[in-house]
């Protein structure tokens, strides 16, 4: 197997990793990667209050839109992403057509943006030891391409190669920013940590967790991301506010980001729901706590 084989065993690879990581069964796990970055807020599980019963749906609403981005496009079943996903966007960004990969073996090709700027691909050159480590990277560099539009930031890939086409034990982190006129408009700092072969993958076998900057400008993280049929359950993290669980039930996601359908739960410190979000157009939902509903506009309006 040459370079050149082995680049491209590395891509299908990925992309097979990638559908079962964002693909139709769960993510989960106890521990958080480490590759996602360092979360400095408040780590303890909030208590849900009249005082902070708005902040903390803004939370889970946050946190649950986040958690989509790191799924396949159509998940859950029951929720239609309007918005290209990081499942969608790293298969476009690891299609040899995308990167432009020579046929020869080469380490590393850079290509210049047409307007600015450099993308570069790092993968290995040579077949490497059975049971060794090979990384792939594409990094950003302000790359601009037609019309302005500027990447920044890295995909990085990690498996363990054992002999042949095999493959095991993924690691990614896709930390990127697309800019546009000066302005952040679409970032998404995620990481995985998956186990198993790739060509048999089991995306029960992945945690996901993710930090990132949300619509109204808080710092959060989300781990456990879990998605059974029609239900989204994730632990999400404010800065300030610390901790809760999420569920998520049947949503159904509007092309600008919000929901017109379905419902989402909040569990606080003490182990019980508390506070329940309702979602019935995509300008408004109703946040009910202590039996007490109270509308509230969307995030996204």
């Amino acid at each position: 197997m040459n370079s050149s084989t082995i680049k491209s065993t590395l891509i299908a690879a990925t992309l097979a990793s990638l559908v079962g990581c964002g693909g139709g069964g769960s993510s989960s796990g106890s521990t958080a990667n480490p590759n996602a970055g360092t979360f400095n807020g408040n780590s303890a599980a909030a208590t849900a209050s009249v005082e902070n019963a708005e902040s903390l749906s803004v939370t889970a609403f946050e946190g649950v839109s986040q958690a989509l981005l790191t799924s396949e496009a159509d998940l859950p079943i029951g929720a239609i992403i309007e918005g290209e996903s990081a499942y969608s966007m790293l298969n476009d960004l690891l299609s040899k057509d995308e990167l432009g990969l020579p046929t020869g073996a080469i380490t590393t090709v850079t290509t210049q943006g047409e307007c600015g700027g450099t993308q570069r691909f790092t993968a290995p050159d040579s077949i490497p030891a059975v049971g060794s480590r090979i990384t792939v990277k594409i990094a950003y560099d302000n790359y601009c391409q037609a019309g302005g539009s500027i990447t920044d930031g890295i995909v990085e890939y990690a498996a363990t190669y054992m002999g042949e086409d095999s493959f095991h034990d993924m690691s990614l982190v896709y930390n990127v920013r697309f800019i546009a006129g000066g302005e952040i408009f679409y970032s998404i700092n995620m990481a995985a940590q998956c186990s198993g072969e790739f060509d048999d993958f089991n995306s029960s076998d992945c945690i996901i967790s993710s930090n990132f900057t949300g619509i109204t400008g808080g710092t959060y993280r989300i781990e456990n991301v879990s998605f059974e049929g029609t239900t989204v359950s994730v632990t999400v993290y404010e800065s300030e506010l610390g901790k809760i669980e999420v569920v998520g039930n049947n949503l159904h996601q509007c092309s600008n980001g919000n929901f017109d359908a379905g419902e989402i739960s909040i569990i606080d410190s003490t182990g019980e729901e508390v506070i329940t979000l309702t979602f019935f157009s995509c300008d408004e939902y109703v946040i009910t706590y202590e039996g007490v509903a109270t509308t509230y506009s969307q995030l996204n309006n």
